[in-house]
């Protein structure tokens, strides 16, 4: 069998959507299967190369993808159909796709549906000016249109055989946004999957950073640990205003990926002064940022991870959390949610779900309840080191 694998950039240490198709590809190389990649981006370096599966064809001299093509629409459009075909020339028997394009038999949406994550990038970008959320709603247009377009194709308009959703939560998401698509059989849930020998419960360890950074915290401090790269989206402003009403409570939170130190600086001000840095990171008494880390090491040495998030359909985070047996705050926005919830009921607005897991919310605009969560998971976590 002939597999293509269809995506604009074939860069596993992209991570996401990327990094997964390659680790599928690699799945089915091990077990015999011909495996094609078909991009308009390749591997950057020997190492991506190393985990690219199968062979690569490089579609953007078809393009002329050196020069725009048209309106940012027209381009979508030509680069999906440029990947489709170029897949049948090659004769492959099944092809496998993550974004938009005209036709597939495997559709595999890791953002879900479109329209959800413009709606919760609005939302989440009022709430970090302060503003109120529940009357925002996305407006799409230009290339947004065009991607809805080409995904109610994909799903309703029947053009992809089959989808595979990464949670609950993107597989009701798209049957609601698209009622006609006839899920019967098509749709399948399949979460994310875990590196179980990189990710297992441990004791919790001391956390070593780069250029000598150490946390200013006591070794009995819970450290709670934010991963995102989006901060914006994932709820930093929420958490940080919440957690500026618990200065009385002893916690060191730990924001780690986001690439710019200034896309954080004002919402980690809310929770204490930069007092030191050593390169890209910085340092309050009562928070530690830093650009890169390994989150292995990170959830080792933390008590909780929080993700107040808007918009995650399945986080590898708290997947990889629970598997490192820490605790985590989140909310119903995170497909992954209901492997923390692990069969409670989900949260009303105002609510607070705890299990032994961790502690789910309703939504990020509730920081009331995300207060109250937080409160109680300290409680928790205040005795163990």
């Amino acid at each position: 069998m002939r597999v293509a694998l269809v995506i604009d950039r074939m860069q596993p240490r992209r991570g996401g959507a990327e990094a997964a198709l390659c680790a599928f590809g690699r799945y089915l190389v091990q077990g015999g299967v011909e495996v094609h990649t078909f991009g308009i981006e390749g591997p950057r370096n020997e190492d991506e190369q190393r985990l690219a599966p199968g062979e690569f064809h490089d579609v953007s001299g078809a393009l002329g993808m050196r020069q725009k093509i048209g309106t940012r629409t027209h381009r979508e459009r030509a680069i999906g159909a440029a990947l489709i075909q170029a897949a049948k020339e090659a004769s492959c028997d099944v092809t496998i796709g993550v974004r938009h394009l005209p036709e597939v038999d495997l559709y595999w949406p890791h953002g879900g549906g479109h329209l959800a994550t413009l709606e919760a990038k609005v939302k989440a970008k009022a709430s970090a000016r302060g503003r109120e959320t529940r009357s925002v709603t996305a407006k799409p247009a230009g290339r947004h249109l065009g991607f809805l377009e080409m995904e109610r194709g994909l799903i309703q308009g029947g053009t992809a055989r089959r989808i595979a959703c990464v949670s609950e939560l993107v597989r009701d998401e798209l049957q609601s946004a698209y009622p006609e698509s006839n899920p019967s059989g098509r749709f399948h849930v399949v979460a994310n999957g875990v590196d179980l020998n990189h990710f297992a419960p441990t004791g919790r360890t001391a956390l070593a950073l780069d250029s000598g950074v150490q946390l200013p915290a006591a070794p009995d401090v819970p450290v709670l640990a934010f991963l995102a790269r989006a901060p914006e989206l994932k709820g930093l402003a929420a958490l940080t205003r919440s957690l500026a009403t618990l200065l009385d409570q002893p916690w060191h939170l730990v924001v780690a990926g986001p690439k710019s130190y200034r896309s954080v600086e004002s919402d980690l001000q809310r929770i204490g002064q930069s007092t030191s840095n050593h390169g890209p990171n910085r340092q309050s008494e009562r928070w530690t940022y830093v650009p890169n880390i390994d989150s292995a090491a990170l959830l080792a040495a933390s008590s909780l991870v929080v993700q107040p998030t808007w918009r995650d359909p399945c986080s590898l985070t708290t997947l990889e959390a629970l598997a490192a047996g820490r605790r985590v705050l989140t909310t119903l926005a995170n497909g992954a949610s209901t492997h923390v919830l692990a069969g409670a009921a989900a949260p009303d607005h105002g609510a607070v779900s705890t299990t032994d897991c961790g502690s789910v919310i309703a939504s990020p605009s509730d920081e009331l309840a995300l207060g109250l969560a937080l409160r109680e998971e300290l409680a928790r976590t205040q005795a163990w080191t």
